[in-house]
């Protein structure tokens, strides 16, 4: 039996946000990373459940059991804040893993109101290369004869690089083989791989304006990070840091990207106030 109970709701316009949960007590809403689903956040979420929290963690728009929804900023932040609303008593706790640390800003910055506090796990809040553009695949996977021949080619195409993106995921941890095969063949769907796309290209959008308004944040801050990150590198954390001086931070010695599946008893104590 999975960790999590299967909920959803269903948003203006007849598109459907699915989160798990688990836990009863203070509301945790996990957002994952790009790819991803409510899956990445399995570890932490059973053990803040047994420590008096009630974990929502979300199949962001397009992943997961989610519906897509148009590749417009601020529609998922919408989504999250009518989840927040109808099932989580209007406010809660905000923790996102990798690109889900953009979303969990962008939701904080759009919604103060509905934040009690945001977590950030090996965030990932700029594009390695300042120069990287958005992609032109989504737009053409809407075109009726192209988009049905890169509906058949993309996922084998894409299947090996996936696999290469988890595996520095993991660095420089070993990657569990049995773990990867499944994420591999979960992420390597076009749906997953059509909305990995759309994230990115929001992301590319709105990170400087994310960036730019961290300094506005009012609410407490925790950030975790892996000394190793293959991922998201420094550059990340460094910019939290300057934005937020009072960010309670901590670095993960040996420590990689993937720290909700290779640390999740350090994440989950750091989330729930541990010390330890």
């Amino acid at each position: 039996m999975g960790v999590f109970s299967k909920g959803s709701i269903t948003l203006p316009g007849g598109a459907i946000l699915a989160y798990g949960e688990c836990g009863n007590g203070t509301p945790v809403m996990l957002l994952h990373g790009n790819p991803g689903d409510r899956d990445d956040w399995a570890g932490p979420a059973k053990l803040l459940a047994e420590r008096g929290f009630r974990c929502l963690s979300v199949d962001r728009p397009g992943h997961g059991m989610s519906t897509p929804l148009p590749a417009e900023p601020g529609r998922a932040a919408d989504a999250y804040a009518a989840l927040l609303r109808s099932n989580a008593g209007g406010k809660a706790i905000v923790v996102g893993y990798s690109m889900g640390a953009h979303f969990a800003l962008d939701f904080a910055l759009r919604y103060r109101d509905l934040v009690s506090g945001i977590g950030l796990v090996a965030p990932y809040l700029m594009p390695r290369d300042e120069n990287e553009q958005p992609s032109g695949l989504p737009g053409l996977l809407d075109t009726p004869v192209l988009g049905a021949f890169l509906g058949l080619a993309l996922p084998m195409l894409a299947g090996g690089k996936i696999r290469q993106h988890l595996e520095a995921t993991f660095r420089p941890a070993a990657a569990p083989p049995d773990l990867i095969d499944e994420l591999g063949g979960r992420f390597s769907t076009l749906s997953s791989l059509t909305a990995m796309f759309r994230d990115k290209n929001i992301f590319l959008d709105t990170y400087r304006n994310v960036l730019g308004g961290m300094a506005n944040i009012t609410c407490p801050v925790l950030m975790i990070t892996g000394a190793e990150d293959a991922i998201s590198g420094t550059a990340s954390a460094e910019a939290v840091r300057n934005a937020l001086p009072g960010v309670l931070s901590s670095v993960v010695d040996g420590g990689g990207h993937a720290l909700p599946w290779t640390h999740a008893s350090l994440v989950a104590n750091r989330i729930s106030g541990r010390s330890a």
